[in-house]
């Protein structure tokens, strides 16, 4: 089994485009995109290429912390996004007010094609390899990391969240995690809440060198043996070439 993993191309459809044909021809059994499908509060490209992109390459996605802006805005769930967010100790931008000009970019469909995406995903390997439980930045919250431990990505992560975060049911039998969340390809080990080691794969999202531009992806294969230590990695950078090379990378 050669899962393709990728994550945070933030409605760039370029790098998106780039890491699809990079996987594919890498011939994988399944793709996963761990979240940030598109960028709040405004993606750079038209949404409808990202969603064209993703549901023909059958990916299973699911959303990222910009998702959910767009996703949750207006809805019952907007007062638990607002304390998601805020739990981090950085403030948060003053871009909310941009927000409907965002979503009014995104089609009726797509929109719904999104909010019908699963919070996480647990995908059962076969060959009793174990479960790869799939989430974006923690378990149950996708503003935030707990991987790896260090105060950089995980000071905002109390003991309380982290243990609630090991319990949820889909952690139950996990041997790895994917996720995104991050800039640069990450990869450790941990333990679920029983003690059993898991192993986590974070796939890098974009990066610029200079005048190139890359998009970050990564490659899960598994043996046929038993356990987390059975999966091998292969992480890649794929130059491709933005619409707009003035604009920032990033928009918070």
């Amino acid at each position: 089994m050669r899962i393709g993993l990728i994550s945070d191309f933030e409605g760039c459809a370029a790098s998106l485009e780039a890491a699809l044909r990079h996987l594919r021809a890498a011939s994988v059994d399944l793709i996963v995109h761990a979240g940030d499908i598109l960028e709040a509060p405004i993606s750079r490209d038209p949404p409808a290429e990202t969603f064209d992109q993703l549901r023909a390459s059958g990916a299973l996605a699911i959303p990222g912390n910009h998702d959910r802006w767009l996703i949750d805005l207006d809805t019952s769930r907007w007062p638990m996004t607002l304390w998601l967010r805020r739990r981090r100790r950085d403030a948060l931008g003053d871009w909310l007010h941009l927000l409907p000009a965002g979503r009014a970019a995104v089609a009726g469909d797509d929109l719904a094609w999104l909010r019908a995406l699963p919070e996480d995903r647990v995908l059962d390997a076969p060959g009793a390899l174990g479960a790869v439980y799939v989430c974006h930045g923690m378990p149950g919250n996708p503003f935030n990391s707990m991987w790896p431990s260090d105060p950089v990505y995980d000071g905002n992560v109390s003991d309380d969240d982290r243990r609630a975060a090991l319990e949820l049911d889909g952690m139950a039998h996990a041997v790895i995690v994917l996720c995104g969340h991050v800039p640069d390809p990450l990869e450790m080990w941990a333990a679920r809440a029983d003690g059993a080691p898991i192993r986590v794969i974070r796939s890098g999202g974009r990066q610029r060198d200079g005048d190139t531009f890359l998009a970050g992806c990564a490659i899960i294969t598994a043996a046929n043996d038993r356990g987390p230590d059975r999966w091998s990695v292969d992480h890649s950078w794929i130059e491709y070439r933005p619409r707009d090379r003035a604009r920032p990378m990033r928009s918070r």
